[in-house]
Formats: structure tokens, C-alpha cells, sequence
């Protein structure tokens, strides 16, 4: 086999190699379920093309925000440790809506996953990032219809994800089809797929 096929060989690997090692933390269970979901708010990132004004700095951190109780996370601690020559990403935690401060932070963010504990106030935190070109996520009944991109769901004791194709292109996101084919739902334009 030839070096240069092995190059281009070589991104594609790798991109199979995060997609089984996250995705396969996800299927066991002795990884508690705040850790599971902070590894696929990491990767949903990674299989997510951005629009050019939200990366304009390549050399600029990724930023999820949280917003909600979550508990302490080892994942989040594991993935702002990384190698700086590698995508760095920051992680801030605000404990409710309340501890935000000035709201408008929230259109700075690249994801922005909003807790259960948060569900009052999932109107108003959508209406902020709504033309900021921000992944939300949410992790309950409804999210999705109420104009969120990705909702973490419970599927026989696993954690899986729908997706609402229309909140994304909305968003100004295009999510790439590995990321479309481990939903358990995803939301055409005026259709629903299942899996």
C-alpha cells in the first residue's frame, strides 16, 4: 500500500475511530449519564459543518455553553485538556437562566445545551441564539418542536439523539450524514425518519 493512499486513507480513519469510541460509551453503561452526553455534545460538534462566520479564526477555542444543573463532569474536564495544537474547546456552566448575567454571552457559544432543569425558560434561551448560528440541545419531550436542532433522548436504558434538519438549515448548520445516521429521529422538511 502506498503512502499516499495510506494520507488519504488517514481521515477517514480517523473519523471512524472518534465516531465508535464515543458512540461505543454511549452503548455501555458503566459511564454515568451526564458523561455519555457531554462525549456527543463533543462529537456533535465534530460531524457539524459551521458557517464561515461563526469559525471565522481557526485558531479560536470551540465553546459550549450549559446552562442548567449538570453534574461535575470528568468528559469536560478530559476534552478542555487536550492538546493545544489540536481544536481546544472551552466548557462554562451557568447553574440556571438567572446566572447568566447578560444573556446575550449565549450567542457566543458554538453549542449551547440547555438542561431539563432549564425547561421553563427553553423559549426564551431559544430566542436569544435563534440568528447566532448556535447548535442548540436539549434533553426533553418537545424540544425539537419548540425550535431546538438536537434532543437527547432515553432508548431502552441508552442514550441516543433526534434531529430536526429545518432548526438546523435555519441555523445556518449543515450536519453531516455519520451524525444523521446514528439518530434515532430525524425531522425532514415536513417528514420524520426513525431508526
Amino acid at each position: 500500500m502506498s503512502l499516499r493512499y495510506c494520507r488519504k486513507l488517514l481521515p477517514a480513519v480517523e473519523v471512524l475511530l472518534v465516531l465508535c469510541t464515543s458512540f461505543a460509551i454511549a452503548a455501555s453503561e458503566p459511564y454515568p449519564e451526564h458523561e455519555v452526553k457531554a462525549a456527543f455534545l463533543y462529537n456533535f460538534m465534530k460531524f457539524t459543518d459551521w458557517p464561515g462566520e461563526k469559525v471565522k479564526d481557526p485558531n479560536a477555542p470551540m465553546v459550549i455553553f450549559l446552562v442548567g444543573k449538570y453534574p461535575k463532569c470528568k468528559t469536560f474536564d478530559e476534552i478542555q485538556q487536550k492538546e493545544p495544537e489540536k481544536e481546544s474547546v472551552q466548557v462554562r456552566i451557568f447553574d440556571s437562566y438567572e446566572a447568566i448575567g447578560d444573556p446575550n454571552i449565549l450567542k457566543t457559544c458554538h453549542v449551547l445545551f440547555i438542561c431539563s432543569s432549564e425547561k421553563e425558560n427553553v423559549g426564551k434561551l431559544l430566542a436569544l441564539v435563534r440568528d447566532s448560528s448556535v447548535l442548540t440541545v436539549g434533553e426533553f419531550d418537545g424540544f425539537l418542536e419548540m425550535g431546538g436542532i438536537i434532543n437527547f433522548l432515553s432508548d431502552q436504558e441508552k442514550i441516543r439523539f433526534e434531529i430536526s434538519i429545518p432548526s438546523a438549515e435555519t441555523a445556518g448548520f449543515k450536519l453531516r450524514s455519520k451524525l444523521l445516521r446514528l439518530a434515532k429521529r430525524v425531522i425532514q422538511e415536513g417528514t420524520e425518519e426513525g431508526s
